[in-house]
């Protein structure tokens, strides 16, 4: 019999008939009887304690790697190690204009960097500040300046002292210092070093290329969970800081997303000593978002290190993007080529907050591009969405739940909402049917089965008033039937709308546009409780799912929708498009079996 002891087993049952086995191969206890004995509480106990260092053994290991590491500290050290940064919370940002009436006339005011502007909602205050000074030069009697940009958050400064030590002529520096906010701002950070009671501003590496003993850099990296380290160069890559030392090292400590949608601000105090100041928003408050998640983390880690700081191909611009500007949640980019622009990038982006990238942004990003590319052009383009419209039967037990017909329905509608942050999060997410149908089967136990059918649905908010051709591309080839239905006989619409308010012969008619099953775009009404035709308006291409018409609208509420019928069952979904589901498309009726 072996004398080898396997303690690698995961459960205690068998851990234990592997010390009991081990025992019995040895002479002195080969026909000891273990059951009820005093030793088979020994053996309870180094099992208990096996069963602890196999399960402290097996954590470590699991931490010990990206992939498998699930505490935020673990996966914060292992991107270290791939030079990778983790995303920092981001200050929402508004554009405000401030006028300033002073009772004499100064050449000019300024507004200080730093200065503060607040705001409540919901019992909660934010504080903006400006992030540089503005001289604002007299124009007559009152002073403004337009397009200030104020960013959200406390401004924080903490202070530090480097040391060196020398050990057996090996000079060591303390040049690592980490930040104890969790909310810090990353790309506000600022460091100033005094010296020899000279204080110079330093600045951020972004590699190592160019750095001398002499560059006055520093280095940002991630700390524990969510906090960050500024470190220092040693005197060869980077300027070392002087024994005593003074570091200050100033940022803001940020309420991220909180702050987006903000309209209304207020001064805080006197500018340049003048209290007659009028604050006007010109921008609500924009692009504050949060840290990244720890599955975003693992995922750019290893694509930001395949990367080394240059965009080649698509995917480099994809990372660079989500890496760089956190106000940005999806990418999209492929060659130009597909769309015959060739040496071009193609780029499409959904925002963190919202569903426009702005203008400002969109410039930003580019500028940063322009900056990491190779001889190809960065082109971003507008993001369309695709919205879907869900029917669906759900047939359920109700012996088999304590839940009403409303609470089951309020669960399913919970649980497909769910897919748009788990699935339809991120571009090229084809819908499926089947996906949806069994999300609906395993949102309760008590649910026997669904008959679901989903449509595309473009959302349109046209001009009122105003006769404009308008195109749209479901992406998908349409239905077929190839045959015109004229009244009184019809057919299920393939392209139609939701109503709109439309005047025809100098009357308003709640109506809506339609296909007739062979091409050809209709607007229609209800004439006396009889479906009537107005106008031919557009043309529908079934095989390319293009749709184009030329109408004036009167009015509408919010928007339009236009749903579209495809062939297949599922819903492919194209490059430069973005799936988002919304409950008011839904449609779901509850059937209790056997009712």
């Amino acid at each position: 019999m072996s004398n080898f002891l396997s303690t690698s087993a995961l459960d205690a049952d068998t851990l234990k008939a592997n010390f009991i086995t081990y025992l019995q191969s040895q002479t002195q206890f080969e026909d000891y009887d273990f059951t009820g004995s005093n030793m088979s509480v020994l053996l309870d106990v180094l099992v208990q304690n096996t069963m602890y260092n196999n399960h402290y053994l097996n954590m470590t290991g699991a931490e010990s790697f990206l992939d498998t590491a699930n505490l935020r500290e673990s996966i914060v050290s292992r991107a270290k190690e791939l030079n990778y940064t983790p995303r920092s919370r981001t200050s929402a940002r508004a554009v405000v204009t401030v006028s300033i009436t002073p009772g004499d006339s100064p050449n000019s005011i300024t507004i200080p960097k730093g200065y503060k502007f607040t705001t409540s909602i919901n019992n909660q205050t934010f504080t903006f500040t400006t992030n540089e000074a503005h001289v604002i030069s007299r124009d007559g009697s009152t002073y403004e300046i337009t397009d200030v940009n104020i960013y959200e958050g406390q401004l924080v400064t903490e202070y530090y002292t480097a040391s060196t030590t020398i050990t057996d002529g090996i000079t060591s520096y303390n040049n690592r210092f980490f930040l104890n906010s969790e909310n810090v701002d990353k790309s506000s950070i600022e460091v100033w070093v005094t010296s020899n009671n000279i204080r110079t501003k330093w600045t951020l590496a972004s590699s190592l290329f160019g750095l001398t003993p002499s560059s006055k850099k520093y280095f940002i990296q991630g700390y524990k969970a969510n906090q960050y380290e500024v470190v220092f160069g040693d005197g060869i890559i980077g300027e070392a800081l002087n024994n005593a030392d003074l570091v200050e090292i100033l940022f803001r400590d940020t309420l991220g997303s909180d702050a987006n949608g903000i309209n209304v601000f207020n001064k805080t105090s006197s500018i340049d000593t003048y209290t007659n100041i009028t604050v006007t928003t010109t921008m609500a408050s924009y692009g504050g978002s949060e840290r990244e998640s720890n599955d975003n983390l693992k995922y750019n880690a290893t694509r930001h290190f395949q990367v080394q700081e240059r965009a080649v191909i698509a995917d480099d611009y994809k990372t660079m993007i989500l890496t760089n500007f956190p106000e940005i949640e999806a990418v999209n980019a492929y060659g130009g080529e597909e769309i015959n622009r060739y040496g071009k990038v193609i780029i499409v982006m959904k925002p963190t907050a919202g569903t426009i990238v702005t203008n400002t942004l969109k410039n930003r990003i580019k500028n940063f591009l322009i900056t990491k590319n190779i001889a190809i052009e960065p082109i971003i383009m507008d993001l369309e969405y695709f919205y879907i419209k869900l029917v669906s039967a759900v047939r359920y037990s109700q012996e088999e739940t304590t839940l009403t017909a409303n609470q089951l329905k309020a669960n399913i509608i919970s649980d497909i909402l769910a897919l748009n942050t788990n699935t339809y999060n991120k571009f090229k997410q084809n819908v499926y049917a089947s996906v949806i149908s069994g999300v609906i089967n395993d949102s309760d136990t008590s649910i026997i089965s669904n008959s679901t059918f989903i449509q595309i649905i473009k959302r349109l908010t046209p001009a009122v008033n105003t006769i404009t051709t308008h195109s749209i591309d479901f992406g998908n080839q349409l239905d077929i039937e190839g045959v015109e239905y004229e009244f009184p006989l019809e057919h299920t619409p393939v392209v139609e709308s939701s109503t709109f308010i439309y005047t025809y012969a100098e009357v308003d008619y709640t109506a809506w546009i339609q296909d007739n099953g062979n091409g050809i775009l209709r607007v229609y009404t209800y004439n006396n409780g009889v479906k009537t035709p107005l106008t031919t308006v557009g043309t529908v291409d079934y095989t390319t799912g293009i749709v184009t018409f030329t109408l004036g609208i009167k009015s509408y509420s919010s928007y339009i929708s236009f749903y579209g019928r495809t062939l297949s069952r599922d819903i492919d979904v194209s490059k430069n498009d973005y799936i988002i589901l919304d409950s008011a498309d839904f449609d779901i009726t509850m059937v209790e079996n056997n009712a």
